[in-house]
C-alpha cells in the first residue's frame, strides 16, 4: 500500500508539472502537535518543517481563482524529546485572489504520518503577496484513518509560516 501511494503521488506531481498554469515552490516552519489515540493515547508536540510545490491546473472567475495541488514533504521535529516523524501530504487547493496582494485558500486531500498513518489531509491558508512571491499562513488538519503497523491512528494540527516562490 505504501508503495502505491508513492508511486500515486509521482505520478500526480510528474502529470501536474506537465500541465500547470502556474508553478510555486516553497517552505514553511512552525508548531506540529500529533495525537495519536484508541489503543496508545499520547500527544507529541514539536516543530514542523517541510517543503512544497503549488500547482495550479485551472484558473477562472478573471483569473482571481485557481484549482491545483500541493504536495508537501517535511517532518514533526519533537521537542523536548528529540525525535523525527515523517509526514507527507497532497492535498487539492482552492485559492481566491481578494487583491494582488492577499489571496485564501483551502485543500483536502490525502496525507501520511510517520510512514505508517494515512490520513484525511486538510488545510486552510493566507497568501500575501512578498517580492516575486507570497508570505504563506497555513493551518492544516491530518484525520488519521488507517495505521498500517500498530493500533490506533493519528491525527495532526499544524500551524505554520513561509514563504512560496512562484514562476
Amino acid at each position: 500500500m505504501k508503495k502505491i501511494v508513492a508511486v500515486l503521488i509521482a505520478l500526480t506531481v510528474a502529470v501536474g508539472t506537465a500541465s500547470a498554469v502556474e508553478f510555486s515552490v516553497g517552505g514553511k516552519a512552525g508548531a506540529s502537535f500529533a495525537y495519536t489515540h484508541e489503543y496508545t493515547n499520547s500527544l507529541i508536540g514539536g516543530a514542523d518543517i517541510s517543503v512544497f510545490a503549488g500547482i495550479n491546473f485551472v484558473e477562472f472567475a478573471n483569473e482571481k481563482a485557481k484549482i491545483g495541488i500541493r504536495p508537501e514533504i517535511g517532518g514533526l521535529v519533537q521537542i523536548p524529546k528529540f525525535g523525527f516523524y515523517f509526514d507527507m501530504r497532497l492535498p487539492v487547493t482552492f485559492t481566491y485572489a481578494f487583491s494582488e496582494s492577499f489571496s485564501l485558500g483551502a485543500g483536502v486531500g490525502i496525507g501520511l504520518f510517520d510512514i505508517v498513518d494515512f490520513s484525511l489531509a486538510s488545510d486552510v491558508f493566507a497568501l500575501f503577496k512578498a517580492g516575486t512571491g507570497n508570505i504563506l499562513v497555513d493551518f492544516s488538519y491530518d484525520l488519521g484513518l488507517v495505521n498500517f503497523e500498530e493500533y490506533g491512528v493519528t491525527d495532526r494540527f499544524s500551524l505554520g509560516v513561509g514563504y512560496q516562490y512562484t514562476f
